[in-house]
């Protein structure tokens, strides 16, 4: 049910987001003969300052990975909600209900204020029109067709989150506007998205798929909505400086700060006090991680995360949590401007909480961790990247309940903002 469900997902989005794709191989077409038959140029400026095309598939290249995740993470979406139990099972907000249009607000005050972006009024509003039109309508349709149950069990329409992919779809609109002038204002329209997507998550409103698949949806949604744009205005009313100021180069700094969420598998098994061997299920992992690069290829970071394992799937309620710290040396690669792969050598200090097993409860316990690992990255534009990575960590005994070291292998992404 579950795998026919996900293919009815993946199939709407791409009937949704494919004819996109047709529309800009007829651009590319039309600009190719256009310039072979007419060596005037309106179409030539155009190609020259105006990357819709690139730009939409950038925007797929980030986003559908994403949205194929939060698939994926769909079966066992209760493990990240385990930590929500854990660590904050009181929290409630209502932020989010202004978070989602905070990029947006920003935006329009800014024109308001007279600060030139990247369109003209009518050029930006209708992109913009074009973009709530796609998100509302593919959120919508999924929400009433998926029937997914929200985590507090309140309603039906949990996938996928329509918050999220209001504050991502707000926060690309504002990028694409005035990105190109301040790194600063993508770190911030992105990082109050993903803010966003994580206060649903803590108040129980989401689960991770909801926000994932969200998220890819405001981003793709602004970016064909913009390219749909382009075929209606070609280069009427847009700021050509934009454009040469927001370029990315192979040699940009790697520095960058993000969420990080993923599955965590330990390895082997560990004899506990109740004398027995325990083989403990995959568990989740999230937290932060962000590194200032000295140069090119070094720099210095560090990671805090969360981590939920459970030793009996039966038992939801008696699982291990583990907060660790951790920092040192980071290293990137680039093979060009968009890809770069990077390495880590951290370590650190890990904390257990107090666990139940079997009407036995075991006393908090810390010690010595660290960690390695390699994450591929793929960075979007100045200021936003995304990374696939697979760290190996080794985490201190939980005395009295085990007395080995635990060594752990964890699968996930992150979303960054560069800088």
């Amino acid at each position: 049910m579950i795998f026919r469900r996900n293919i009815l997902i993946l199939g709407m989005t791409v009937l949704i987001f494919w004819p996109t794709e047709i529309f800009a191989q007829m651009k590319a077409d039309t600009t190719r003969n256009l310039r072979y038959n007419d060596s005037i140029s309106n179409i030539a400026i155009l190609h020259k300052y105006r990357y819709s095309k690139s730009e939409l598939i950038n925007a797929e290249i980030i986003s559908f990975p994403v949205m194929i995740g939060a698939l994926f993470v769909e079966r066992d979406k209760d493990e990240f909600s385990n930590l929500r139990r854990d660590y904050m099972p009181s929290f409630q907000t209502k932020i989010d209900n202004f978070s989602q249009y905070l990029p947006a607000a920003v935006m329009l005050g800014m024109k308001l204020g007279g600060v030139e972006g990247q369109s003209s009024w009518s050029r930006m509003l209708t992109a913009d029109a074009f973009s709530v039109a796609i998100m509302t309508s593919v959120v919508n349709t999924l929400k009433y067709t998926v029937k997914s149950k929200r985590p507090d069990g309140t309603a039906n329409n949990s996938f996928p989150s329509g918050h999220t992919a209001t504050a991502f779809m707000t926060a690309t609109m504002l990028t694409n506007e005035y990105g190109w002038r301040s790194p600063l204002i993508s770190i911030g329209a992105y990082t109050s998205a993903t803010l966003t997507g994580l206060f649903r998550m803590a108040n129980n409103r989401h689960w991770l798929s909801d926000v994932l698949f969200g998220a890819g949806i405001g981003v793709l949604s602004t970016q064909t909505g913009y390219f749909l744009t382009d075929l209606i205005y070609k280069d009427k009313g847009l700021n050509k400086r934009s454009f040469t100021e927001n370029k990315i180069s192979r040699d940009d700094n790697p520095s960058f700060l993000g969420i990080y969420m993923g599955y965590d598998y330990p390895l082997g098994r560990y004899k506990a006090s109740v004398n027995k061997p325990m083989q403990y299920i995959s568990g989740s992992v999230a937290g932060m991680e962000g590194a200032y690069f000295l140069s090119e290829h070094i720099g210095i970071g560090g990671r805090l995360t969360a981590l939920n394992i459970c030793y009996d799937e039966t038992k939801v309620n008696e699982s291990i949590d583990n907060l660790a710290m951790m920092g040192g040396l980071y290293f990137s690669f680039p093979f060009n401007k968009n890809w770069s792969v990077s390495s880590k050598l951290i370590t650190g200090w890990c904390f257990y909480t107090s666990t139940n097993f079997d009407g036995i409860k075991y006393k908090a316990s810390n010690g010595i961790c660290t960690g390695t690992g390699i994450s591929l990255t793929y960075r979007l534009n100045r200021n936003y990247s995304m990374h696939l990575f697979c760290d190996y960590n080794i985490y201190a005994p939980y005395k009295p309940f085990f007395y080995e070291y635990m060594h752990h292998i964890s699968l996930g992404g992150s979303t960054s903002i560069s800088f």
